[in-house]
């Protein structure tokens, strides 16, 4: 759990960076020519397309002596050079908009990739990028651009449109013009039934998604499903000789009772290695000696077993306890190793038989909720509304010409960049990425990621001329700061952190005239252990008092 809580700071604090080095010019980098299409978004119950607007006339922007610096935009405003040097932890070196994997990795992203919808200070999407929006943040006005128009539409049988409009004036850092296809193109790789990104935007209720990501699968995957199934009814004491809806896919499929068994006894063999691992990490970790029983070892992971509890029996816990679910069992439990690629090791040469996508039932070409109606506007039609399906209309702008394949792309005949079921293309461009952000990703070597100024970046190129991601530690993040290695750097608060902002200063301060911090606010949970035969009343860890 701990895990995911760093990622999450991670990834707010991420966004505050990326806040301030990219609108680092203030009110210079504003584009000198923005071409509205649409007025500012306004929710109706009409389904009925809306026409386009007079343009309206652009709120006049504050002098420049007005507009207020963050720390950030000041350090970069102050910087004798114009190479800022930011320290970041350990990168996963995925740098993909579509496969990224950590925060760090993340904050790379999100320099060189531009995003359909901006969002504001308070994290509320900002609906009119396009003209921009002034957004009050704690008594104080702030304007803000961005590469898209939404409009939302609740329709009267409760299903909702978002009407997407973009900016006709994005191009690539690589000179080539950005169109909604471009949108499209990425919508149907995070669709995709192969896709293993962190994205979610199938779960949406978007119309025709599910069916569209499931109609492939693996014989892997079919058969997982009949175990699931044959689990299910033998818990509930019923008959696991009746075929449900699992099993009839199987057969259809044409897969055997021998493949089934095989692959049943390669997941066995796989998972107990997978189980292995883990209680292997918590002994060389410390947290358990060699002599504990799997059953103690397994407590230490969080989860119950009965004292005479085998490897093999921990492994089947954990499968009950997600449900089947062996993608997000692997991503979340793994002390290592991935559930699947153990699997693999054990299947040998008839790997590919058990992994390779095949359909299923119908195929389905396409996503009849994603529909293009421009060269810069889409609609994506849900069936029912979801509160939070706003945040996740803003898609990344990823270059089809650079991550797809435009011999490919062919949206009136189903083909949107690349083979469905395919995104070893995609997957080969993971670490360089190419967009349309205030940055051009320059390389990675020696855990230092070079990044460049996008002169074509449509708020205009950051003043910061170079960036420079470098990898490094907490503990040396407050004297790296001190002694002119890092510029920018997010350490953990902690009392020997801030006696060492405080030393640095000749105020004694936070702030003073050798450092500057910020201290940000964030939504976070963690969880406080408590022994209880160590903690309790009376000596009675099982007592009410103690309870």
């Amino acid at each position: 759990m701990s895990k995911t809580l760093y990622k999450v700071l991670s990834l707010v604090l991420a966004l505050v960076m990326v806040l301030g080095l990219a609108a680092c010019g203030g009110s210079s980098n504003k584009p000198a020519d923005t071409k509205p299409t649409e007025a500012p978004a306004a929710e109706n119950n009409s389904s009925e397309p809306e026409a386009a607007p007079a343009e309206t006339e652009k709120e006049p922007e504050p002098a420049e002596e007005e507009v207020k610096l963050t720390p950030v935009e000041k350090v970069v405003r102050e910087s004798e050079d114009t190479t800022i040097v930011y320290a970041t932890s350990t990168f996963g070196q995925k740098f993909s908009p579509f496969f990224y994997t950590t925060a760090y990795d993340g904050e790379v992203v999100d320099m060189v990739t531009s995003y359909l919808l901006a969002s504001d200070r308070g994290g509320a999407v900002i609906n009119n990028g396009i003209e921009g929006e002034t957004v009050d943040y704690n008594g104080t006005d702030y304007f803000y651009y961005g590469n898209g128009y939404v409009n939302v539409v609740q329709n009267d049988d409760g299903s909702v449109d978002y009407k997407l409009i973009m900016r006709d004036d994005i191009t690539f850092s690589d000179g080539v013009p950005a169109t909604i296809d471009d949108v499209i193109f990425g919508i149907y790789v995070m669709a995709d039934p192969t896709y293993d990104g962190s994205s979610t935007i199938y779960a949406l209720p978007i119309e025709g998604i599910a069916e569209y990501r499931n109609s492939m699968a693996t014989p892997a995957t079919l058969i997982t499903n009949v175990l699931a199934e044959l689990a299910a009814a033998e818990a509930e004491e019923e008959s696991s000789e009746e075929e449900g809806p699992a099993a009839a896919i199987l057969a259809s499929a044409g897969i055997t009772e021998e493949q089934v068994e095989e692959y049943k006894a390669a997941l066995t063999a796989g998972g107990t290695k997978f189980a292995q691992e883990i209680l292997d990490y918590c002994v060389d970790n410390g947290y358990n000696s060699a002599e504990d029983s799997v059953a103690t070892t397994a407590a230490t992971w969080g989860f119950g077993l009965e004292e005479d509890a085998t490897v093999e029996d921990f492994f089947t816990t954990m499968v009950d306890a997600y449900g089947w679910d062996l993608a997000d069992l692997s991503d979340t439990e793994s002390a290592g190793s991935d559930l699947f690629d153990l699997v693999k090791e054990e299947l040998g040469d008839k790997a590919d038989e058990y992994f390779n996508f095949i359909s299923v039932g119908e195929g389905v070409a396409n996503i009849p909720g994603i529909i293009k109606t421009g060269d810069y506007s889409m609609t994506v039609h849900m069936t029912e509304f979801d509160a939070t399906a706003i945040y996740n209309m803003s898609f990344p702008i990823a270059p089809l010409h650079y991550y797809g394949d435009t011999a490919l792309y062919d949206y009136d005949n189903n083909s949107f960049g690349f083979k469905k079921g395919d995104l070893s293309g995609v997957k080969a461009k993971n670490t360089e990425p190419l967009g349309a952000g205030p940055y051009v990703f320059e390389g990675y070597n020696n855990g230092v990621v070079t990044l460049k100024a996008n002169q074509s970046y449509f708020k205009g190129a950051p003043l910061a001329g170079t960036l420079l991601m470098q990898e490094s530690v907490d503990s040396d993040y407050v004297p790296g700061i001190t002694t002119g290695t890092f510029d920018i750097a997010q350490p953990s608060i902690s009392d020997a952190t801030v006696k060492a902002i405080q030393d640095a200063n000749s105020n004694g301060e936070l702030a003073g005239d050798t450092l500057t911090t910020v201290l940000v606010d964030y939504r976070g949970y963690g969880y406080l252990g408590i022994n209880a035969d160590l903690v309790n009343i009376d000596k009675d860890p099982s007592s009410d008092a103690s309870k």
